[in-house]
């Protein structure tokens, strides 16, 4: 993703989560308020792809609430660890056989 593409994208994840969580009366005005800051400082303007992808799964460690988008961001990165092992083994597969 670009610079701040991913930072971007994680954080409108977890304010629609948050609006979710709030219309379904699943949290409080308050509790929300209190994630959202926490957000904030967990989340830096200024962090790396690798830094936050370090930060993510650990979101829900302080507030379960949140377990829904680290869960979608841990299974996008393994997703894409596999897809590229089993591109590996094709290439291999490819140099052996050809």
């Amino acid at each position: 993703m670009e610079k701040q593409g991913l930072r971007l994208q994680i954080e409108k994840d977890l304010a629609l989560l948050l609006l979710e969580k709030l219309s379904a009366k699943e949290i409080d005005f308050k509790k929300a308020q209190e994630i959202a800051k926490f957000i904030l400082k967990a989340i830096p303007e200024n962090i790396t792809d690798a830094e936050l992808m370090k930060v993510v799964p650990k979101l829900d460690d302080n507030f379960t609430e949140l377990c829904p988008i680290v869960l979608k961001y841990l299974r996008e990165k393994e997703e894409i660890k596999t897809n590229q092992e089993i591109e590996k083994l094709l290439e291999k597969i490819r140099r052996e056989s050809g």
